[in-house]
């Protein structure tokens, strides 16, 4: 979060998210992993996106694959903006999958954008199995 003097009251809404999702006021802070309340956001919109009873998306879950998998906090937010973007052009293939499939399928999706960026893209590939050449 770099301050921004180009909208008013940005500091504060940063601030407040900051303190909001657990990643405190130290400027200097790496966010390079997930708090639990992103996770659970996160959980909470996989979950309204696949309804389906069958392998619903769980907290322990989604905390191991995201620490094992070094997913951010862009990846997650990266993902989130897929699984909305899914919600409006294909809600029928939302009714046919479970929330854990759902967020692999995501995290997996958001890679190939992220790569270019990450240094730790083949360990994060290798993560989920899949080859990233």
């Amino acid at each position: 979060f770099y301050p921004c003097q180009f909208l008013p009251g940005h500091q504060k809404l940063t601030e407040r998210m900051r303190k909001r999702l657990y990643y405190g006021l130290d400027q200097d802070l790496t966010l390079d992993s997930l708090s639990c309340p992103v996770v659970d956001i996160a959980i909470e919109i996989f979950q309204k996106s696949a309804p389906s009873p069958i392998r619903k998306l769980h907290k322990k879950y989604a905390a191991h694959v995201s620490r094992e998998a070094c997913i951010s906090p862009c990846a997650m937010m990266l993902a989130l903006v897929y699984v909305k973007r899914l919600r409006h052009r294909n809600p029928e293939y939302l009714q046919k999958i479970s929330s854990s499939d759902l967020f692999l399928i995501s995290m997996v999706g958001v890679l190939p954008r992220l790569s270019e960026q990450a240094s730790w893209s083949s360990s994060l590939y290798s993560q989920f199995g899949i080859s990233d050449g």
